[in-house]
């Protein structure tokens, strides 16, 4: 039994720590949807303030569920915090299309990995550019099983200035979700990225 009060206050004290000594006015994350994500968003509130912190939603339309978008939008309405929702789906189509004009491209295009990690690393690329213009630090979601595993993408979700959550497993970022009060339906449903049609992080 994990006291979530003390665990959640060792996280935000992290935050605060890892900011100031960066010299960063604030941070900015990914927000999917998902319940690492979710919390992620609710630590980094509570440590700096809603005025410190912002969220890129960044949905590819061709295999981003509605839902999840969505609900990236409703868990940054509840915080308060800024964010913008950038649709990746045009810029990952003209990299693919410009890389595989010539004749000499050896580039599998029907690989969903290939199309699903360059849209991860767009992201990555996004984060930074908004991170550099508003002097803020990148924060990372992914947590302890994910990085015990390597299932994530190199310089795509992986690339990142801190990590509040890479000490909790799965199971225990769901249990700090709940105390968050993070939404219920974002706990309940099945952990995924999203990085092409159908894809289950458990099936993968």
């Amino acid at each position: 039994m994990h006291d979530w009060a003390s665990v959640a206050s060792k996280a935000e004290e992290f935050i605060r720590r890892q900011t100031a000594s960066a010299g960063a006015d604030g941070v900015i994350f990914g927000l999917s949807g998902g319940v690492d994500s979710a919390v992620t968003a609710h630590l980094c509130c509570r440590a700096l303030g809603h005025q410190h912190c912002m969220a890129l939603i960044m949905p590819n339309a061709e295999f981003t569920p509605a839902a999840e978008t969505e609900d990236g939008i409703r868990v940054a309405k509840s915080l308060s915090i800024r964010y913008k929702t950038v649709h990746i789906g045009g810029m990952s189509d003209y990299i693919i299309s410009d890389m595989n004009a010539g004749k000499d491209s050896t580039a599998q295009v029907d690989d969903q990995k290939i199309v699903g990690n360059l849209n991860a690393r767009l992201r990555a690329v996004l984060l930074y550019y908004e991170a550099q213009k508003q002097n803020y630090l990148v924060v990372g979601t992914d947590d302890r099983s994910e990085h015990m595993m390597g299932y994530f993408t190199k310089y795509g979700d992986g690339a990142c200035d801190m990590l509040p959550i890479a000490e909790m497993y799965k199971t225990q970022v769901w249990e700090m979700a709940r105390h968050l009060r993070v939404p219920q339906n974002i706990i309940d449903k099945e952990p995924s990225p999203y990085l092409w049609k159908d894809h289950s992080a458990a099936a993968e």
